[in-house]
């Protein structure tokens, strides 16, 4: 009944060739841009350390 018993495979559709390649590099590019675009708008101090009140006690500069 399943798949493997009629000796058939299940086959699913890949991206190969020049197609694949553009894709991978559409989402590496749109990747990059989006690590850009969230470091530009990180503020000047970053709290890296809360103590057990809440309060900040480390900052990466």
């Amino acid at each position: 009944m399943g798949a493997r018993e009629n000796g058939t495979r299940n086959r699913g559709t890949v991206l190969e060739g020049r197609s694949g390649l553009m894709v991978t590099i559409a989402l590496g590019i749109a990747a990059v841009a989006l690590a850009i675009a969230q470091w530009v708008l990180l503020p000047e101090q970053v709290a890296t350390h809360f103590g057990i009140t809440g309060e900040v006690n480390g900052l990466l500069m």
